[in-house]
């Protein structure tokens, strides 16, 4: 694996009247958002791609708003990316590795940004929806340290472009 990156679920729309949190959908902002940062993730999606997305609602939709923007990628639904820790992501991940360039993850909060943080400790501490963190791994392996090449907003995007959002 080259390049892992971790993509929180577009904004979801929390009066949508469904019955659970697993159901809720994109909302009209996310569906506005998504394709900022999907555009802006087509250079990092490179070789051969696994996409490892949260079986709930939302993260099936923000992988459907984002696919028409990236290369091929084998997609998998996990239904353990669900209100998944950061520990449990990293296994996930670690599990998919193999004969991989890159993984991206579509997930949830606090799990994503708490594994952010815990590969990259000087990243922001928070990821906002429809935000993506490109990170760097040499060796193919998830650990702490790992170098953090693009944290990106749809906000950072819109008002500055890439330049803002990128920590290169």
């Amino acid at each position: 694996m080259r390049h892992l990156i971790l993509l929180r679920h577009a904004k979801s729309d929390w009066f949508s009247g469904v019955s659970t949190d697993f159901e809720r959908p994109v909302s009209k902002r996310g569906q506005r958002d998504l394709p900022f940062i999907a555009a802006a993730l087509r250079p990092y999606l490179t070789g051969k791609i696994l996409c490892l997305i949260s079986s709930a609602l939302r993260t099936r939709q923000t992988f459907d708003l984002g696919a028409s923007y990236w290369p091929k990628m084998t997609s998998i639904y996990e239904d353990s990316l669900y209100e998944a820790s950061a520990p449990k992501i990293s296994d996930v991940i670690e599990k998919a590795a193999a004969d991989t360039e890159t993984i991206m993850v579509i997930a949830h909060n606090p799990g994503l940004s708490m594994l952010l943080h815990h590969l990259q400790p000087d990243s922001p501490l928070h990821m906002p929806t429809s935000c993506a963190c490109v990170l760097n791994s040499e060796n193919g392996q998830v650990h702490p340290h790992i170098p953090l090449i693009a944290f990106l907003t749809p906000k950072l995007l819109k008002e500055g472009g890439d330049k803002n959002a990128s920590t290169e």
